[in-house]
C-alpha cells in the first residue's frame, strides 16, 4: 500500500481487511495477490 504522505505499508491479509477503513482515506494505490480479497476494494472505488 502506498500512503498519501509518502512511503509504503505491508500488511498480512487479516489485518488489511480489519483496518480497511482507516487505510483507504491515506492510501492513494495498492497491490495485492490475485487471490486476496481485500475489503478496501470497494472503498476505495467509492471514493473517487
Amino acid at each position: 500500500m502506498t500512503l498519501a504522505e509518502g512511503g509504503d505499508l505491508v500488511f498480512c491479509g487479516h489485518h488489511a481487511n480489519q483496518f480497511a477503513e482507516k487505510l483507504v482515506p491515506i492510501a492513494i494505490d495498492f497491490t495485492a495477490d490475485p487471490e486476496f480479497e481485500w475489503r478496501g476494494t470497494d472503498l476505495m472505488a467509492s471514493e473517487n
